[in-house]
């Protein structure tokens, strides 16, 4: 399955076929052109629906994400790779430096990372495809809300995004919607968490004793 129609799958359906890990050519310039056109449509739906103002949309990013994503889906299917070549290719990083932008623009594809690490623990609890996964989780805050388990990995830093008021509005809906108080040790990460509920009541007694506190 080429990366355009990995994505389109994964977006439209949420199932994907992948062959062996870092066993593909390189991609003709018509496959450069369908995986541009796909990531470039994904984002025009994301940014339809973005809270307000979405940031500018990194393609490099974007493209550094789907590649990594469909590298770990590989390693989840085909078992009988190393995991030093496991490792090797999973931490390569991101070409760009994190800003709202890059954040926005990686999500559009590891905001299925908690489905990544469902099934990766679903095989084993130790599992190193797991343990990579839950590394971007930390890196990748914005999309990785609802797994569990991250902050004993190491602190979230939530900075590359937290000036952008759509960006945190995506994020504490997030923690909302999937209940994560883990994530609720930053004072920012309240403080937007308060603006959101304080309209509606049972949001706000859902959240209460949350708030009082400031943290978990």
């Amino acid at each position: 399955m080429s990366l355009a129609a990995f994505l389109e799958s994964l977006w439209s359906e949420g199932r994907v076929r992948v062959g062996p890990p870092s066993q593909r050519p390189e991609g003709t310039l018509d496959e450069e052109q369908a995986i541009r056109s796909v990531l470039e449509e994904g984002e025009r739906v994301a940014r339809r629906d973005f809270p307000g103002e979405a940031p500018l949309f990194s393609l490099t990013a974007a493209r550094w994400a789907a590649d990594s994503f469909r590298e770990a889906c590989a390693f989840l299917i085909h078992r009988d790779a190393g995991q030093e070549q496991l490792e090797q290719t999973l931490r390569r990083p991101c070409p760009d430096m994190t800003s709202p932008s890059i954040c926005y623009s990686v999500d559009l594809t590891f905001r299925y990372l908690p489905d990544l690490v469902r099934m990766a623990r679903a095989v084993s609890p130790n599992d190193p495809l797991g343990v990579e996964a839950l590394r971007w989780c930390r890196e990748w805050p914005l999309s990785s809300v609802g797994v569990s388990g991250v902050l004993e990995t190491g602190a979230i830093d939530i900075s590359a995004f937290a000036g952008h008021p759509g960006l945190m509005t995506v994020y504490v809906d997030r923690i909302i919607e999937r209940k994560d108080t883990s994530r609720l040790r930053d004072p920012r990460v309240i403080e937007a968490l308060r603006r959101t509920v304080g309209a509606d009541p049972l949001l706000t007694s859902a959240w209460e004793k949350h708030l009082s506190a400031g943290t978990t």
